[in-house]
């Protein structure tokens, strides 16, 4: 994941986050274009999150035994599925 597509993705991630966190304080629009949502999402946060250990994001005592599967599609991105199993999360990106 140290790689500099990588980290440029998550520096405009961190770009977008608290640009928005600004505007939202300065009441001013922060518009979010596709491209850059689709970069922060699918080249930063996905790879990051399938290379962490799969309970990294889990409270493991407040998620027990809860079981969910979400498909997230963003428009013009692939398909990632999140699967929460018994305190574990894992994706499957779909082989993109």
């Amino acid at each position: 994941m140290a790689c500099p597509p990588a980290a440029a993705c998550h520096l405009l991630e961190e770009c977008l986050v608290h640009g928005h966190d600004i505007a939202t304080a300065t009441g001013r629009p922060w518009p979010i274009g596709r491209d850059h949502a689709l970069l922060a999402v699918e080249a930063f946060l996905v790879p990051l999150i399938a290379a962490l250990p799969p309970t990294a994001f889990v409270n493991q005592e407040k998620a027990g035994t809860f079981r969910a599967r979400i498909e997230l599609r963003l428009r013009g991105g692939g398909r990632t599925l999140m699967i929460l199993d018994g305190g574990s999360l894992t994706l499957d990106t779909g082989g993109r």
